[in-house]
């Protein structure tokens, strides 16, 4: 795992990364937590997903994924493989109740199971962006791809003057096949694009901050990882 956090820029992939942030009326600290939680589904079907392929999560083992969120006492908690809003409001309800959790945003992907990202947050949730439309494309391949889930954009107010840009994703995942070329380069896409959409953000936001977190499905020393840890725009030519 990689791990990178200070105030202008960081990533944190499965991991909970601290960031200290400022306020008018005194030091503070904002706490941001990502949490695969694997296939968070509900009883319902949505007719427009095959939801129905994928067994609803246990009540046990969503008071288990409860019990770990409060463990980790995150100001905000970023998701990934949850179904919908609903779920994460149900279990805020029933099992977050006191945790402070006011904010509550999610957003469909491209997984054709319905495999969604979302966010809860003790701080205002003030927008969502998604960039599951934008098409992908490496220099040396003529195939187009777009993101495997999405990239999505939350823009939180930690405090009075300071806005924190939050990025999640959840990359394509790796397949049986050896080797698994055709994933690969889908990851490599994935990411590449990611990392142009952060910088063109920072560059539009210099003052701000800016975190990226999420399942990239992929290991440190990979193409995946180095695109995204690249120090400056140039790196990011094909690798």
């Amino acid at each position: 795992m990689q791990k990178v956090c200070n105030t202008k820029w960081a990533m944190a992939f499965g991991l909970t990364c601290v960031l200290s942030a400022l306020s008018l009326a005194a030091p503070g600290q904002v706490t941001v937590m990502s949490y695969n939680v694997q296939n968070m589904f509900d009883v319902f079907d949505d007719p427009y997903t095959f939801d129905e392929t994928t067994r609803v999560k246990p009540r046990r083992q969503i008071g288990a994924v409860a019990a770990m969120i409060s463990r980790a006492d995150a100001d905000i908690v970023a998701f990934q493989e949850i179904e919908n809003e609903g779920v994460l409001r149900s279990m805020v309800r029933e099992m977050l109740p006191e945790a402070g959790y006011q904010y509550i945003a999610a957003l469909p992907t491209n997984s054709e199971r319905g495999i969604g990202l979302g966010l809860i947050s003790r701080l205002p949730v003030l927008s969502l962006t998604s960039h599951r439309l934008q098409d992908l494309t490496l220099t040396d391949r003529p195939q187009k791809w777009r993101f495997a889930r999405d990239l999505l954009l939350a823009r939180v107010r930690v405090a009075a003057d300071r806005i924190l840009a939050i990025f999640i994703v959840h990359f394509k995942s790796k397949l049986d096949s050896e080797g698994d070329e055709q994933s690969r380069r889908w990851r490599l896409a994935e990411a590449m694009a990611t990392r142009r959409i952060i910088d063109a953000w920072r560059h539009e936001h210099p003052d701000g901050w800016t975190l990226l977190v999420g399942d990239v499905n992929d290991t440190p020393g990979s193409r995946t990882l180095n695109a995204l840890l690249a120090p400056h725009r140039d790196a990011l030519r094909p690798l």
